[in-house]
């Protein structure tokens, strides 16, 4: 008598675990998805470094920038036989080339906003005392001065212009922010 077959063969067998190609497909997947997961983390982290130190940077050029502007806005002419500046009639006076400014502010007293060199920072002198302007991290790469009017001879009303390069200082890449000021002042009290 033949054989039967059995029915119990290929069609009824249970599988118990996976084959080797879908674990190689699911480790895949999974690190696919981890990779791309800690890219978007470490971008956002080098995004939110590079945010932080734009923010210090423009917090401290603006204070720069407001200390200055507020102090020659409200300059007092030199007076003969002078004091501070190098003749009497003029309310502002180019120091250091073309890197700094001396006048007389409003309280009567001598003062001077220049960049040292050396240091890579603003300074200002203020009868005889020299303050730093600028934090340890933060580096001015360069600092020019511009003055039109500033005898009150010609006519016009004082103003002086300002220019300066400044960066954050930081150990990586995002951390190094860079920024160019430009502004330009104009005396406060006519030039008469």
């Amino acid at each position: 008598m033949p054989r039967k077959k059995s029915t119990t063969g290929a069609k009824h067998m249970k599988q118990h675990g996976f084959t080797l190609v879908e674990l190689m497909v699911a480790v895949a997947i999974f690190t696919f998805i981890t990779a791309m997961v800690a890219g978007l983390f470490v971008a956002a982290i080098k995004a939110q470094r590079r945010i932080l130190a734009q923010q210090e940077l423009l917090d401290q050029t603006s204070y720069v920038v407001d200390y200055m502007s507020r102090a020659l806005r409200t300059v007092r002419r030199e007076i003969n036989p002078p004091r501070c500046l190098s003749q009497g009639g003029i309310s502002y006076e180019l120091t250091h080339g073309v890197a700094g400014v001396k006048f007389v502010n409003a309280h009567g007293e001598c003062q001077e906003f220049y960049f040292n060199n050396d240091t890579k920072q603003l300074k200002e002198a203020k009868e005889g005392a020299e303050n730093i302007m600028t934090s340890e991290r933060l580096q001015i790469l360069s600092f020019k001065i511009a003055l039109a009017g500033e005898s009150s001879a010609d006519n016009f009303q004082p103003r002086v212009t300002f220019f300066f390069e400044a960066q954050r200082i930081g150990a990586k890449p995002e951390e190094q922010a860079s920024i160019k000021i430009q502004t330009t002042i104009s005396q406060r009290n006519l030039d008469m």
